[in-house]
């Protein structure tokens, strides 16, 4: 006579070692598959189908399990059953989400808000899914375990411990829901009071490149916080060069210096070198230094950079309808470039127009350091055209912005150079930033795709975090035998399914073909000499490995990506920013003195990873394993309890 529930034909099932091992492995090829490999196609397949393979062969496995118990057991392996279906619900909802079966399912659900709607829904289902199966599947397999060689299988005993599994998940789903949502919502708090900014790379290599001494004034008395968090971060620069020296003074003491320095009080810090300072006040009390304090490197390197390095002169062509980088009324419908002057004045640049009435029509000023072109919308003379032309093939360094909004012969130019300007606006309906919640807002381009060319070097090592907006950009093509020896790198890109939207009805129609187009381009080519002289040391020898004097050229097919309108943005700021380091090659004398937020904190591919796994699977499975260790000590001292 067999008692209800006895495993009399437990010989008869798989072994339940045999289906959940299987079925974890498949679950991590899948996850290494899509999250960790991505590419080449045939590796991310592979994994993908071995773990397929693996669950499939689990819920098979427990399907057969299942079919062959009775009683309590059948009902017990129907629960676990249907954990291993709930974690299969995860992985269908998760490749719905992906782009070759989002693709096919477009026509079904409509475009825009509703896609979107419907795919945020189901980033945030699939791991809540996922977690309410897996976790509760855990705990019931290994309370089952613990009744193996048990006459009869405790059902309720089972089931507690999916209960248990249950709220685990529920409540690490509760935290991902609340960092989505503050995500979502991008609230900020500023947690950095008496936080003073490190000296960064620029700076120390500022003070690396002195060629005299660089006198730091510190007017503060003795036991003082601000006074320690200055000296802590000048420390740090003046170990660095010999020739950067800080000196704390308290202006009581020493009023005749402070009154030859220009400082009236204590809470100033003066910079001196030579004939000329600076002075900068930061405050002698903690609450009025707080936020100087967060940008004194920035203001090093601002005095630094116009103390120290030699003025130079960048040019902005007039005359021909470019975006004005000042303000005078409201007449101009287009946004300005006062931002691109700012940051100019900020690197010791003298910003001065240059059209017919400064000379554009006989040549470029000699003491032109960088010339800027942003988006004309009126031809330039024939003989402004052969002044540029001169000016780039002499060996010159040019930004030319141009938007899909204007046509003028500067395009010709660019083509001499090898590049060709599309003028047709790109648009996206998958990757755009929203404004007015139209259909215009397909033109509001974003993009993180760059090159590793040295000009977009801040955006390539930060691309999950930075991005270039763009609004109503046109695109850029090589020509394919350009006339000079130019060679053309293109450094941005769009976001793949960007349309080129010829009849501008911001919809993708049949000959508009969705793809990545070229947003930004370096130029360079070797200066051509009619009479090349071999360069020469300063004993008047020739130098065989000299190196290649070359014309430098960059071209953005979007003039508002550098207007105020969106400057502001730090992936916008830093593509300008390393751009103009490129142009100049990355002279001693160019900082990095910010935008006029804070920059953000940003870490490495490497330690997004470490983090990642960090937070989402080291520390809950620690705490968990806490409360495996203090469960099992606990019963542990029951039983030497009861046997005692």
């Amino acid at each position: 006579m067999a008692i209800e529930g006895n495993e009399t034909e437990g010989s008869r099932r798989i072994p339940a070692m045999a289906c959940t091992v299987p079925f974890l492995i498949g679950m991590v090829l899948v996850y290494v598959g899509e999250r960790l490999v991505g590419a080449p196609l045939s590796a991310r397949l592979t994994l993908d189908g071995l773990g397929a393979a693996g669950i499939l062969w689990a819920v098979l496995a427990r399907v057969v399990n299942w079919a062959r118990s009775q009683g309590d057991r059948k009902s017990v392996e129907g629960m676990i059953l249907a954990g291993y279906l709930g974690g299969v619900l995860s992985l269908v909802l998760y490749a719905i989400g992906l782009e070759p079966v989002r693709e096919r399912l477009l026509p079904w659900v409509g475009s825009g808000p509703a896609v979107d709607r419907y795919l945020v829904m189901l980033r945030v289902a699939w791991p809540i899914v996922w977690l309410s199966s897996v976790l509760p599947l855990l705990c019931m397999e290994i309370s089952s375990a613990s009744m193996s060689r048990a006459p009869r299988i405790e059902r309720r005993r089972v089931a507690f411990s999916a209960g248990s599994g249950l709220a685990v998940a529920w409540l690490m789903a509760s935290l991902f829901l609340l960092n989505y949502v503050g995500n979502a919502h991008n609230r900020k708090w500023d947690m950095s009071f008496q936080r003073t900014a490190s000296p960064s790379e620029d700076a120390l290599r500022l003070v690396e490149n002195l060629n005299e001494p660089l006198e730091v004034f510190l007017f503060y008395p003795e036991a003082n916080e601000v006074l320690e968090e200055l000296s802590g971060y000048f420390e740090v620069l003046s170990v660095r060069s010999d020739l950067l020296r800080v000196r704390v003074v308290d202006h009581v003491m020493e009023p005749k210096l402070a009154k030859e320095l220009g400082a009236r009080k204590n809470g100033n810090l003066v910079y001196r070198y030579g004939d000329k300072k600076e002075v900068v006040r930061i405050g002698s009390e903690i609450r009025e230094a707080r936020g100087k304090l967060a940008k004194v490197d920035e203001e090093f390197q601002s005095k630094f950079l116009k103390l120290v390095a030699e003025k130079r002169i960048a040019y902005l062509t007039t005359g021909h309808g470019e975006r004005p980088y000042e303000r005078k009324g409201t007449e101009e419908s287009r946004h300005p470039v006062t931002g691109l002057k700012k940051i100019l004045k900020k690197q010791n640049f003298d910003v001065k127009p240059l059209g017919v009435g400064q000379g554009l029509g006989a040549d470029v000023p000699e003491d032109a350091a960088l010339l800027l072109i942003v988006d004309p919308s009126e031809d330039f003379l024939p003989e402004e055209l052969d002044a540029l032309r001169r000016y780039l093939e002499g060996g010159g360094r040019m930004w030319m912005v141009l938007d899909p909004e204007h046509s003028t012969n500067l395009h010709g130019l660019l083509e001499a150079f090898g590049l060709r300007f599309q003028p047709t606006p790109l648009a996206n309906e998958r990757y755009f930033m929203r404004a007015s919640y139209k259909k215009a807002d397909r033109y509001n381009l974003f993009t993180n795709r760059t090159s590793s060319h040295p000009s977009v070097t801040t955006l390539s090592q930060n691309a999950s975090r930075l991005a270039v907006v763009l609004v109503g950009a046109g695109h850029l093509e090589k020509i394919e035998d350009p006339k000079p020896e130019a060679r053309i790198v293109m450094t941005l890109r769009s976001m793949p399914m960007t349309w080129a939207d010829v009849n501008r009805n911001l919809d993708q129609d049949g000959t508009e073909n969705k793809k990545t187009y070229n947003l930004g381009a370096a130029v360079t080519a070797p200066v051509s000499r009619d009479d090349p002289a071999p360069a020469e040391n300063a004993e008047g020898l020739e130098i065989e490995d000299a190196a290649e004097e070359e014309m430098r050229l960059i071209v953005l097919a979007d003039a508002d990506a550098l207007s105020d309108q969106v400057i502001g943005n730090l992936g916008n700021y830093f593509f300008f920013e390393d751009g103009l380091k490129w142009l100049f090659e990355e002279e001693p004398l160019i900082g990095s003195v910010g935008a006029e937020e804070d920059v953000r904190i940003m870490h490495t591919k490497e330690e997004d990873v470490v983090w990642f796994y960090t937070t989402i699977f080291a520390v809950p499975l620690l705490i968990l394993g806490l409360g495996v260790l203090y469960n099992y000590m606990r019963l542990r001292q029951t039983r030497r309890g009861k046997t005692g």
